[in-house]
């Protein structure tokens, strides 16, 4: 391509023209220390945790009842 001097120019042209993305720096006492995203960690293992403990109960609930309605249905003596 740049054995070609107007497609040279040209890429060059259009490189000047390129503006950098502007990044936005967060103020260093904005910024969520170490410590307290190891903190957030924490506490969302122990809420994601509490979630699951929470979903197998209601699990095994839905079990029994889908249990005592089946008998219902059949006519099964409880």
């Amino acid at each position: 391509m740049y054995g070609n001097e107007a497609l040279k120019q040209r890429i060059m042209h259009l490189r000047v023209q390129q503006v950098p993305a502007v990044r936005v720096k967060i103020p260093p006492r904005e910024q969520a220390s170490s410590a307290s995203k190891d903190v957030m960690i924490a506490a969302l293992r122990q809420r994601v945790k509490k979630l699951e403990e929470e979903n197998c109960i209601l699990k095994q609930q839905v079990e029994v009842a889908n249990g005592l309605l089946y008998q219902q249905a059949n006519g099964s003596p409880s």
